[in-house]
């Protein structure tokens, strides 16, 4: 991992000593600017009202302290009232805490207070749950070696902020070679292809050229590299519910009961009730049309009895144990072939696991005419059945809306869709002809 690649940028510092000289803050400014890395300062305690600006910053340093540093001797800090200290220092951890929500840019805390008194504060404030605030002694701090070993340690106990330097990086690289080929092509081009777009949606065109824009990005990322070390760590305490959010994030936009958007979406999944119904119609179709109507697929989710993990073996004590965990003893299946009451009880549950939906290497086995999407609309999975489309007024049902299924999983469905209306009927072939000996 290069650190120094890696926070390549502009760094934003906010500490009221950064124009001394002999301050640490000022060193530490040094070391940066030593490594290529703008620094822009502010002696000024940051506000809720910057975060919009700092959006784009590689990194931000903030002293803790903003109210002692100010007052040149000890008794002018010592006669300074405990409720002012309070109120700087809350309306710091409210700018934390605000700034957190909106954006990943890390944050680093340099100060001259103890680590565990600030993390102690920012944890009764609400925002060191994630760790995404890196807290270290400015006396610490006096080498360039020492600085940027000390980012590499914190980063490795954050993953989820390495990735994000990683992918700036490699996607700031991809885009600037997007956007100077098509430069080259035409200085034109952004109005070249937003006439075309518009000329052939008439009504998401603003989609659709932010499509264009992302698809071409996309394509001009060659190779993706990340740190395995990041990644090495083991997890512990990760629940299945947090699985099952980062899955559902990664395949379905949920909307909100205020952000639902007013243009219709392949994908758009509404609910009525216990059922749902997903719109598999073509964007294309859905830009153009000024009233568009959905094609929906009815579904519905699934329950648990109605799911099994596929496989059985026999374990070391004899007994027949299922995928799922289920089981019967070694005790009930000894002298089946005498036992009738045994052997009525084995075979029902055989058949009633037969007709479950079964779950193997990730993914479910489907019916030729079904299809299961997990980890969607917060459910466990959900069924949709493809001989059925129900047509649906967009204006009627945009409010119902939950949520927009995202590619490639949209796709997969309305391929196999498209491949379920138009396949052709076939003679089946009898089991005795496969299965001779059976």
């Amino acid at each position: 991992m290069n650190v120094r690649e890696l926070f390549q940028g502009i760094a934003v510092i906010f500490d009221d000593e950064i124009d001394d000289d002999q301050s640490k803050i000022f060193k530490i400014k040094q070391l940066l600017e030593e490594q290529n890395i703008p620094v822009a300062t502010s002696k000024e305690q940051p506000s809720k009202e910057m975060i919009p600006s700092l959006q784009n910053a590689a990194f931000i340093i903030v002293d803790w302290n903003f109210i002692d540093e100010k007052l040149g001797s000890v008794e002018e800090r010592i006669l300074v009232p405990d409720t002012l200290r309070d109120d700087s220092e809350n309306k710091l951890i409210e700018f934390i805490k605000d700034f957190l929500q909106h954006s990943l840019v890390p944050i680093f805390i340099f100060t001259a207070l103890k680590e565990d008194d600030i993390r102690s504060k920012l944890k009764n404030g609400g925002c060191l749950e994630d760790s995404r605030v890196f807290i270290k002694n400015k006396e610490d701090v006096d080498t360039e070696e020492h600085l940027f070993n000390e980012m590499e340690s914190w980063l490795l106990t954050m993953p989820s902020v390495y990735v994000l330097k990683e992918w700036e990086r490699i996607t700031l690289r991809s885009k600037n070679k997007m956007l100077l080929r098509l430069y080259q092509y035409s200085p034109v081009w952004a109005k070249i292809v937003w006439d075309m777009i518009k000329a052939d949606s008439e009504h998401g065109y603003q989609h659709e050229f932010g499509e264009f824009l992302t698809r071409s990005l996309s394509n001009c990322v060659d190779t993706y590299y990340f740190d395995e070390t990041v990644f090495a760590t083991k997890l512990e305490g990760v629940s299945t519910e947090e699985a099952r959010k980062v899955l559902e994030g990664e395949r379905f936009f949920s909307y909100g009961e205020h952000t639902k958007p007013q243009q219709a979406y392949t994908g758009d999944l509404i609910k009525e009730g216990s059922r749902y119904y997903l719109n598999i119609r073509a964007q294309c179709d859905l830009s153009r049309d000024g009233a568009p109507c959905y094609y929906c697929l009815k579904g519905e989710k699934l329950k648990e009895k109605d799911m099994a993990i596929s496989g059985m073996e026999f374990n070391e004590n004899g007994d027949l144990v299922f995928g799922d965990g289920k089981q019967f003893s070694f005790n009930i299946i000894t002298g089946i072939d005498k036992n009738l009451d045994n052997r009525t009880q084995i075979n029902a549950a055989l058949k009633k696991r037969d007709r479950k939906i079964f779950f193997r290497h990730g993914t479910f086995l489907e019916r030729a005419d079904h299809i299961i999407i997990p980890c969607i609309a917060e459910e466990v999975a959900i069924e949709f059945k493809l001989k059925d489309i129900e047509i649906k007024e967009f204006q009627k049902d945009k409010d119902k809306r939950v949520g927009r299924l995202l590619p490639p999983y949209i796709t997969r469905i309305q391929q196999k869709w498209a491949h379920y209306v138009v396949r052709a009927g076939v003679l089946p072939v009898p089991e005795n002809v496969v299965f001779p000996n059976q």
